[in-house]
């Protein structure tokens, strides 16, 4: 919990932790404030996807998929000439169901090399079971990790006019680095916004994505998501029990944005001086930038810009937005080392922060590039310097 943090706030974030940890339940059932999950889900809680507030790990040895991973389903409609949903499966795999409702898919993972360098490997979606059919032949299926949920506050306060001032689209700077924001219709606001969430920016707000998560990873009914999350093809699904009231009211929902905007980022271990020296000389500040500052004048040590960069080629994901993401904040990094099958980037294909660094390219190709020609020991005290995050 943050120190300066309210009373109200308090018991705000009491309340919204109790609703993220203790599991939910089908409906009816005499739990009435946990019931409504479902029809279609991937996990019962929270912290299922999110445990100890990391970010999701590593696959098993036999291609297993963690439950902190989910498959998103972009479909390009020809007539349109734009991104749709699949029609049968909705945006995103659900891997549970109800008691009579039928889950829409089981996958794996299998391996494949790298074109752009043999020692690097991605994961790739394979199905073994769908439950409503074969996918669209248009769809495209794009593997993603849960993030890390530290500092999600701060980064909801930093000044939009900051982040403004970091975007350079055109890269009229001439550093080859061309950040740029993207607006996202924000229900909670009612109006358009600035993206901060998300791997893509697909959020402006906490409060937008406690929502967006709630419906399409649990299934629950909430202010901003009133329809359970069936496509209209799923006739059990659409038959299922619902309740007249929403499973996620506006106060438990704002609860939850509460919790999740006011969990402590993990101070620095140690103060790496010559890792840091190399991150900068590198150009990794470029993007991972510790500039921004709150109305306050404190500091938001996340290492991230929070705009989006083409990454290149070989991390082109599927959807309008194809090879670009947002830089990912590096606060907490560290934290991933404590985890049985660490895992980094989106679709967690990097074992290692090394792998991860390999793996850029696009407007970051350079600073692989150098990183790459670095002495051993140089590459270990940057390694170092970014563990201690």
């Amino acid at each position: 919990m943050q120190p300066n943090i309210s009373n109200s706030d308090e018991d705000m974030f009491i309340l919204g932790r109790s609703f993220a940890h203790v599991p939910w339940v089908e409906s009816p059932a005499s739990t009435t404030a946990r019931d409504g999950l479902g029809p279609l889900f991937n996990a019962n809680t929270c912290v299922a996807c999110h445990l100890e507030n990391r970010g999701g790990g590593g696959y098993g040895p036999q291609g297993e998929a963690p439950r902190s991973s989910v498959v998103q389903l972009h479909n390009f409609d020809n007539q349109q000439q734009s991104w749709v949903s699949d029609p049968v499966y909705g945006s995103q795999i659900s891997i549970n169901g109800t008691q009579d409702v039928p889950f829409e898919g089981k996958y794996r993972i299998i391996w494949q090399t790298a074109k752009h360098h043999t020692q690097l490997s991605y994961p790739k979606v394979h199905f073994v079971q769908l439950n409503y059919g074969p996918l669209h032949a248009n769809t495209q299926t794009q593997l993603l990790r849960a993030s890390a949920l530290i500092g999600l506050g701060l980064l909801e306060q930093i000044p939009e006019q900051q982040i403004y001032a970091q975007a350079d689209p055109h890269d009229h700077n001439g550093d080859g680095i061309s950040g740029h924001i993207q607006k996202v219709w924000s229900d909670a606001d009612q109006s358009h916004k600035i993206g901060r969430f998300g791997w893509k920016n697909t959020s402006a707000s906490l409060l937008d994505q406690t929502a967006k998560a709630a419906h399409l990873d649990m299934g629950l009914a909430n202010p901003f998501f009133t329809k359970e999350n069936c496509t209209p093809t799923q006739t059990k699904c659409n038959q299922a029990y619902r309740s007249t009231e929403l499973d996620l009211p506006h106060l438990r929902l704002q609860a939850i944005a509460t919790y999740l905007g006011n969990l402590q980022i993990p101070k620095p271990q140690d103060t790496h001086l010559k890792g840091q020296a190399i991150f900068n000389k590198l150009g990794c500040q470029n993007c991972h930038s510790n500039n921004y500052t709150l109305t306050d004048g404190q500091l938001v040590p996340a290492y991230t810009d929070l705009l989006l960069h083409d990454m290149g080629e070989g991390l082109k994901g599927s959807g309008p937005l194809g090879r670009e993401w947002r830089t990912a904040p590096l606060w907490g990094l560290g934290l991933n080392q404590h985890q049985s099958q660490p895992a980094y980037l989106h679709d967690g294909r990097a074992k290692t922060i090394s792998e991860a660094i390999l793996w850029h390219g696009g407007e970051a190709k350079h600073s692989r590039l150098a990183f790459s020609r670095l002495p051993p020991a140089e590459q270990i005290q940057l390694i170092t310097f970014l563990r201690s995050l």
